[in-house]
C-alpha cells in the first residue's frame, strides 16, 4: 500500500510566492500558461500514487487513523476527487457570493485539502481546470469551480479524455461506427473531519475574514485541521494537541467548532441553544442575531449521538440538501 496511497502537503499562497498569482489590470488574474496556479494542477498531474490527500502546509494532523481511512477509500474505488467547500452567504446582501446558490456546483470549493485518484476522470477535470484558467484567469479554487459548474452540464465538451468504444460490424466481423465515450469525472465531498473553518461572512476588501469563524457539524474525529494558528489564540508550544484534542474530546456528539470574536478562543457547541447562546452574548445588532441563527440551525435542537468516523467522504448531494436546510430555515 506505500506505493498507492499518499499524503502531501503544499505551501499556501501566503507563503509560496509561486502559489500567488499576480494581478493584471483589470479585475481579472493572470491569464494564459504563466499563471502561477497552474504549477499546483501540473504537480498533481505527475503525482505517482494511486490516491492522494494533498494539503496546505498550514494544516495539523490530529489522528493516526486518517491513513486507515484513506486505505479504505483506495479499496473503496467510488471516486476520483474529493473537496471541501467554502462558506455560504448567510447575510441577505453579501459582497463575498453575492447571492445564494442555487447548486452546489456554485459554491466556492475549498482547496486546502484534496482528494485524488488517479484515472480517466481526474485527467478530465484537471483539463476542464488547467483550460478555464489559462482562459478566465483565477487561483485553483474558482478554476475548479468554473470546471465543476462545466461538467455538470450535459452538453459539456471532452477535455483531453474521451475514448473510442470498441465495437464491431455485422455478425461481429469488422468494425462499424464506433461512439466516443465521455468519461465521467466523480467528484465528492470532503466531510468536516478534514476541517476547514468558515467566515459567516465576507464583507470587508480583499474578503478579509468576518467573525464568527466557525466549522461545520463534526461527526466524528477531526483528522486534520486547517489554519490552527488563527482560530487559538494560546501559546504556539501547546497550539496543535490543544486545537486536536478540544476538537475531539466530545467525538461522540455531533458538534461544531466556533470563535465569536477575534479575541476570543474557539468553544466546542453541541446543540442549537448552546450555539445561540455563546454567539448572541458576542454579537449584539440585528444582522449578527441573523446570521447566528442561520448559522446555529446546522446543529440538531438537543445534543446528539454522531458515531464513530467510518468514512472521510460524502455524496455532493447530501452536503447540498444541508446548505438548503439553512436557507429554508425559520428564523428564532
Amino acid at each position: 500500500m506505500v506505493n498507492q496511497v499518499n499524503v502531501t502537503s503544499r505551501r499556501s499562497a501566503r507563503t509560496h510566492r509561486m502559489s500567488r498569482p499576480q494581478k493584471t489590470k483589470g479585475p481579472h488574474r493572470t491569464k494564459g500558461p504563466q499563471n502561477p496556479w497552474l504549477v499546483r494542477l501540473h504537480a498533481l498531474e505527475k503525482s505517482p500514487f494511486e490516491l492522494t490527500l494533498e494539503i496546505d502546509a498550514s494544516a495539523t494532523f490530529c489522528s493516526a487513523e486518517l491513513h486507515h481511512l484513506l486505505v479504505h477509500e483506495h479499496r473503496l474505488s467510488r471516486l476520483d476527487f474529493a473537496v471541501n467547500f467554502e462558506s455560504t452567504p448567510l447575510v441577505p446582501k453579501s459582497a463575498f457570493g453575492s447571492r445564494r446558490p442555487s447548486r452546489v456546483e456554485e459554491i466556492l470549493p475549498h482547496n486546502f485539502a484534496m482528494l485524488l485518484r488517479k484515472g480517466p476522470g481526474l485527467d478530465r477535470l484537471l483539463c476542464v481546470m488547467k483550460r478555464r484558467m489559462s482562459r478566465f484567469g483565477g487561483d485553483d479554487q474558482q478554476g475548479l469551480r468554473s470546471a465543476l459548474t462545466e461538467l455538470a452540464k450535459s452538453d459539456s465538451q471532452p477535455c483531453g479524455s474521451t475514448k473510442t468504444a470498441s465495437c464491431g460490424g455485422r455478425g461481429g466481423g469488422g468494425r462499424g461506427e464506433c461512439t466516443k465515450v465521455q468519461t465521467k469525472v466523480r467528484v465528492w465531498r470532503l466531510k468536516e473531519n478534514v476541517l476547514g473553518f468558515k467566515s459567516a461572512d465576507k464583507t470587508k476588501t480583499g474578503g478579509a475574514w468576518v467573525w464568527p469563524r466557525f466549522s461545520r457539524p463534526i461527526a466524528g474525529a477531526v483528522q486534520v485541521v486547517h489554519s490552527i494558528a488563527e482560530v487559538y489564540s494560546g501559546s504556539a508550544a501547546n497550539r496543535s494537541s490543544t486545537v486536536c484534542e478540544s476538537l475531539n474530546e466530545q467525538q461522540a456528539s455531533i458538534r461544531m467548532a466556533l470563535q465569536a470574536t477575534k479575541r476570543e478562543r474557539y468553544v466546542t457547541v453541541r446543540s442549537r441553544d448552546e450555539c445561540l447562546a455563546h454567539l448572541v452574548s458576542a454579537h449584539t445588532r440585528a444582522r449578527e442575531k441573523h446570521v447566528a441563527r442561520k448559522l446555529c440551525s446546522q446543529l440538531p435542537a438537543n445534543e446528539s449521538a454522531g458515531g464513530a468516523l467510518s468514512e472521510l467522504v460524502e455524496p455532493r448531494d447530501v452536503f447540498w440538501r444541508a446548505i438548503h436546510r439553512i436557507y429554508t430555515s425559520h428564523q428564532r
